[in-house]
C-alpha cells in the first residue's frame, strides 16, 4: 500500500501471497525480491514492513532477503480449532 501522504510516503507495508501449487518454485522469493528492489530503488523508501502470521511459509524468505523480525503480537489471531497464532512484522530499511 503506498501512503499517499507525505509525511508518510518513506513507508510501505507488503503483503505477498503464493498459491500452494507454486510453493518451492522461486515465486515468493521473486515477489519479495521485486518488490524489494522497487521501493529502494523506484519510490525511494527507507524502510518497508511485511506483516505475517505465525507458521507462515513466507518468513524463512524474508529473512534470506534481509527482512528482521521487529515485533510480535502474541495471541493476535484464533483459529476454529481454538488455536492462537501470532502477529509478526518484518521490515527492512535501506538508509
Amino acid at each position: 500500500f503506498l501512503m499517499p501522504y507525505r509525511k508518510v510516503i518513506h513507508h510501505a507495508l507488503l503483503y505477498f501471497i503464493v498459491n500452494p501449487e507454486y510453493t518451492g518454485q522461486g515465486v515468493g522469493t521473486s515477489i519479495v525480491r521485486n518488490i524489494t528492489h522497487l521501493g529502494k530503488s523506484y519510490f525511494r523508501f527507507e524502510k518497508m514492513h511485511c506483516e505475517l502470521y505465525e507458521g507462515c511459509p513466507g518468513i524463512p524468505i524474508l529473512e534470506k532477503e534481509g527482512y528482521q523480525e521487529v515485533y510480535r503480537q502474541e495471541h493476535f489471531i484464533k483459529e476454529k480449532d481454538g488455536h492462537y497464532l501470532a502477529r509478526i512484522i518484518y521490515e527492512i530499511q535501506f538508509v
